[in-house]
């Protein structure tokens, strides 16, 4: 036997384990193909596998990895695989600047440039209707009626 390799008369036998190159976990599901492509093995879900009456080689392949071809000579009982990476070489965003927003950050650009403290946003707050919910909340109208109503007293 040499390095977990056991061997017969007719054949030979591979046992082994594939992992993951990178973070160097087994890899269960990997189908390892025996003579190309006459028969396929899966690995167990502790990435193990065991394959018979092996002539010419092996290749692991799984969905998201490179695939890998091993001879017989170069075989350990330890396979990695290296994930398959899409890499883009450039990308160019196209888009529209809105005139309103570039008025925005024009203005805080100088108000900033200046010192001085940015104004409040103009318009309603988004989260102004949360106020119905608190028992002491007074809107504007009531706020404007009540105080016709001390005026006129």
């Amino acid at each position: 036997m040499l390095s977990g390799i056991s061997t017969e008369i007719y054949g030979q036998t591979f046992r082994g384990v594939v992992i993951d190159l990178e973070s160097r976990i087994p890899m269960r599901d990997v189908d390892v193909i025996i003579d190309d492509g006459l028969r396929i093995v899966r690995t167990d879900w502790q990435g193990r596998f065991s394959a018979d009456s092996v002539k010419a080689g092996l290749t692991f392949r799984r969905s998201g990895y490179i695939i890998r071809r091993v001879s017989l000579e170069s075989f350990t009982d330890t396979i990695g695989l290296l994930p398959e990476y899409n890499r883009l070489s450039e990308v160019v965003v196209y888009g529209r600047a809105r005139k309103d927003i570039l008025k925005n950050m024009g203005l805080a650009m100088k108000i900033k440039a200046e010192g001085a403290v940015a104004p409040k946003p103009s318009g309603k707050d988004f989260l102004s209707f949360l106020n119905v919910f608190d028992r002491h909340y007074v809107s504007k109208k009531q706020r404007r009626k009540r105080m016709k109503a001390i005026e006129n007293y």
